[in-house]
């Protein structure tokens, strides 16, 4: 939804579904061409032409494929955030929440599609990385919120949200190409004793 104003009040209005389309389309086909070859071989024309749009309809929604590869992590990340947000909302302790925080990112981090592992891995611009960190530190802010002084930290929940975003992605970012050698259970007790 995008925000807009209306004689000093905040309205929201819904993005068209035309426009909503269109970018689903786009994404999904870029996720199908990476079945098939390396990001950096891809082209514009090639995720136009697998979406069944024009380039001027990829260039209305996105800037470049790295716009749009941002676009396909966040609506990924997008699908950890309703488990996650009905965790916090729920009764369990501090450790707990941020526990169930980490086992949620380590796992997606591991099932994503050996394709965009593969694109995490080799992506010099780092896309995933601030996708990833930026969804992160808005959950544990939340949770800092929710916990407030429980947490035992005397810190802003600003700056608990970055100091722990920076440390799980930058992990998981390092070892995307290794992740056959640490298993998924492993990945989760390491983080969690490390940001414990």
């Amino acid at each position: 939804m995008r925000a807009g104003k209306v004689e000093g009040k905040t309205s929201l209005r819904r993005e068209d579904p035309r426009v909503l389309r269109s970018k689903r389309d786009l994404g999904d086909a870029l996720e199908y061409l990476l079945t098939k070859k390396n990001f950096s071989d891809i082209t514009i024309k090639e995720i136009a032409d697998t979406a069944m749009v024009s380039k001027l309809t990829f260039y209305n929604n996105f800037a470049d494929k790295n716009d749009l590869l941002s676009f396909i992590f966040t609506r990924r990340i997008d699908q950890m955030r309703v488990p996650i947000t009905k965790f916090i909302a729920t009764h369990h302790d501090v450790k707990e929440i941020y526990g169930f925080c980490i086992r949620e990112v380590v796992g997606f981090f591991y099932n994503v599609s050996n394709q965009l592992k593969e694109v995490v891995a080799n992506d010099k611009s780092r896309t995933f990385y601030w996708t990833l960190a930026g969804f992160i530190e808005k959950v544990l802010e939340d949770a800092a919120e929710k916990f407030g002084s429980k947490v035992g930290l005397d810190v802003p929940k600003e700056l608990v949200g970055s100091f722990y975003a920076g440390a799980i992605s930058n992990t998981l970012y390092k070892f995307a190409s290794k992740l056959n050698s640490i298993k998924e259970k492993e990945m989760e007790e390491y983080i969690t004793k490390m940001v414990s």
